[in-house]
């Protein structure tokens, strides 16, 4: 009985010490997961804020997709943020909130002949942006397996977010 219990014992402290979460670790997943639930707010804001004012058909169909597929991303983010036990916080987090709210602030402003192409064209920046965000900073600083497999998947659809805006935006007239 008492070799089952310090076998149980060994057992415990092996798995703890391999699979501990340190604080550093977390608050560099937190600040990740903030950052990607502000990029989906902000895709999510933007497309909302043109698709029943623009009238070119794609550019409508793509802000309708966008809408779709980043409250999915969003869904999927926050859920995996409530299981590793982060919350969304962090400096990043916040001036990407910040920009998002400046580019919805100048779509509003923008005059309806020029909404859809200042929109295609905050859009192909914008995914740009985050390609880059996710491959230099965020990929590199993910330490939870599962929200590197989110990242993995979440730069693959910006990628095809990316190339379908630019699709657009080469019909557009300049």
């Amino acid at each position: 009985m008492k070799l089952k219990i310090l076998a149980l014992a060994l057992l415990s402290i092996a798995c703890s010490s391999a699979f501990a979460y340190s604080a550093d670790e977390k608050k560099q997943d937190e600040q990740i997961i903030g950052a990607l639930v502000a990029l989906n707010h902000n895709e999510i804001n933007a497309s909302k804020e043109v698709r029943g004012k623009v009238t070119d058909t794609d550019v409508k169909q793509f802000a309708n997709f966008m809408v779709k597929e980043h409250r999915k991303n969003l869904k999927e983010t926050l859920a995996l943020g409530r299981e590793i036990g982060t919350v969304r916080k962090g400096k990043d987090a916040m001036a990407l909130k910040m920009a998002g709210m400046k580019e919805a602030a100048s779509l509003k402003m923008t005059m309806q002949k020029n909404l859809a192409a200042t929109y295609i064209n905050d859009m192909v920046t914008e995914h740009q942006n985050a390609l880059d965000l996710i491959d230099n900073d965020l990929m590199k600083n993910a330490t939870n397996e599962k929200l590197k497999t989110l990242l993995t998947n979440t730069r693959a659809h910006v990628a095809h977010h990316l190339e379908e805006a630019k699709k657009i935006q080469a019909k557009l007239p300049a």
